[in-house]
């Protein structure tokens, strides 16, 4: 469950963060809740899994530091990308002292998260501000980056 989900296979990325969603909420008290405006977009499996295990790495931060009491996934598409937000309510912080580097604790981290986002060529954004929450922001192309770098894509 932690890597992975068989849901995340079987029944796409919607359904698996409604389950990470649920289990959140059991876990640790804190109301987590997904919308989707996205229907119908069938993501390479690479994709898929570092949005699932990018989202499991929030929701671990909002438990572990934000001390909020809700949670709200969403997730939309554009044209050209997949946008999933993780927005809670909790205490926020300054984000111009993020460390974007590798935890000293070996953890997946916000340095892993931008890397291997930025591998897919997407985007990792956050804002927060002390005492408001805080929303980080996995973006990813929804066509393959190596298909649009061979002008495949439009």
């Amino acid at each position: 469950f932690e890597l992975g989900s068989p849901i995340l296979y079987e029944l796409g990325l919607k359904a698996a963060l409604e389950s990470l969603a649920e289990h959140h909420e059991k876990q640790h008290g804190t109301r987590t809740s997904l919308t989707s405006s996205a229907n119908g977009y069938d993501l390479p499996n690479d994709v898929r899994t570092v949005l699932y295990q990018a989202v499991r790495e929030l929701l671990h931060n909002v438990a572990k530091h934000a001390e909020a009491n809700s949670v709200i996934i969403s997730i939309d598409t554009d044209e050209q990308n997949m946008r999933v937000n993780v927005d809670d309510n909790g205490s926020g912080f300054d984000v111009s002292n993020t460390s974007f580097e590798v935890a000293p604790t070996g953890g997946f981290g916000l340095f892993q998260l931008r890397e291997r986002l930025d591998h897919l060529g997407g985007q990792l954004r956050i804002e927060s501000t002390p005492g408001e929450g805080t929303r980080v922001s996995l973006i990813v192309p929804l066509k393959p980056q190596r298909d649009v770098m061979l002008g495949r894509g439009t």
